[in-house]
């Protein structure tokens, strides 16, 4: 006789949710095993999770709620982010996020944005990575958890600005529009 699966709503599990501050974001674990998981995340009006890439494996998302736009791009040398065009995102879209890809979602919404999305659970924990500032020990690509990121308000995440050609912050990548 086998066992059941476990069942778990992840609209409850969300309310449980901690903020993430490397990313800006609340975020829980579904489901999942050791390797891969689903989890739901919730993004507040007007923000941003910081922009970061990972080494090992892409991302399949799905907005369950809210609008906002996705932000991808390919990092090159001098910790420089060469973007592709931003794509506009409503309830039910789906993307996938390639290994890789730096990648930066925005709630542009008047509502919280909540998103599902499935990794390897090594992208919530030492498979983050954003530019650090000049860290010799990745060539000046600094682990979010060794980055010395402090728990921020979510609304203190920097946004992407269309009327920027760069934004930087301690935090944040050198990144070329």
């Amino acid at each position: 006789m086998s066992i059941p699966p476990i069942v778990t709503n992840f609209f409850e599990q969300l309310k449980i949710a901690q903020l993430d501050p490397a990313v800006g974001i609340r975020i829980v674990k579904v489901t999942g095993d050791d390797h891969t998981g689903l989890y739901v995340a919730e993004l507040k009006p007007h923000c941003s999770v910081t922009a970061h890439y990972h080494k090992n494996g892409g991302e399949i998302y799905q907005i369950v709620h809210g609008k906002g736009t996705i932000h991808t791009g390919i990092l090159s040398g001098n910790d420089l982010v060469t973007w592709n065009r931003s794509v506009e995102l409503k309830s039910g879209d789906c993307f996938t996020v390639k290994e890789g890809e730096v990648h930066q979602l925005e709630n542009t919404g008047l509502e919280p944005m909540v998103a599902c999305f499935v990794c390897p659970a090594a992208h919530i924990g030492n498979d983050r990575f954003i530019s650090g500032s000049g860290d010799k020990r990745g060539h000046g690509k600094t682990p979010l958890f060794m980055a010395g990121m402090k728990c921020l308000p979510l609304c203190k995440v920097p946004l992407l600005s269309a009327a920027n050609n760069y934004v930087e912050s301690q935090n944040e990548p050198r990144v070329k529009k």
